[in-house]
């Protein structure tokens, strides 16, 4: 950046042009900086939409946006230096993610038991096509019934021993720097 001249130092029509010169410069960088925001405007447009197709094909957009969401603060938390961040009393660390999704379709098998919700619950959802194709992830959410639940936990335990080599390593403390919630400081 350019240092700042010595005020005293200027006649008035030098002020007046370093004035003019700074007021052009200020308009192209506004230039710029709304075609970025546009740029930005149109990418996040994108992103919206194929997260949009993601949950009308079935997919969790949530976890999606989520798991974006903290790969940006990562990201940012990584280009912030760490005395900057101590000299303004913040405490943001990288966070890692694992993901542990179902290997097979919840959707199919909360079909299994959709007989066991009342008649009427059951007719409504067969009003929303929830019976059928990726329309019965809906039922997955809504279905509470004890065997779909006893089902849901096995299958999320051979999941997880499927998956303990990448979990046992991920869940480490030795390896996770875990900052605990400071309540005092939210009240």
């Amino acid at each position: 950046m350019d240092t700042f001249p010595d005020l005293g130092a200027l006649s008035d029509p030098e002020l007046k042009d370093l004035i003019k010169e700074l007021s052009e410069e200020e308009v192209d960088i506004s230039y710029k900086r709304r075609i970025l925001h546009g740029k930005i405007d149109i990418l996040r447009a994108e992103l919206v939409a194929r997260l949009q197709r993601s949950v009308e094909a079935g997919e969790g957009a949530g976890l999606g946006a989520d798991l974006e969401r903290l790969t940006h603060m990562n990201r940012l938390v990584g280009l912030l230096p760490p005395a900057r961040l101590a000299q303004n009393r913040l405490q943001l660390h990288h966070v890692d993610a694992l993901v542990l999704a179902p290997s097979i379709d919840l959707g199919a098998l909360s079909l299994r038991y959709a007989d066991r919700l009342p008649a009427g619950v059951r007719a409504l959802l067969r009003g929303f096509g929830s019976t059928r194709g990726s329309g019965a992830n809906l039922l997955s959410y809504l279905l509470f019934d004890a065997g779909f639940c006893r089902a849901l936990l096995r299958q999320g335990y051979r999941d997880t021993l499927a998956r303990r080599d990448e979990i046992v390593p991920f869940l480490d403390p030795r390896r996770n720097r875990l900052v605990p919630l400071n309540w005092e400081q939210l009240s």
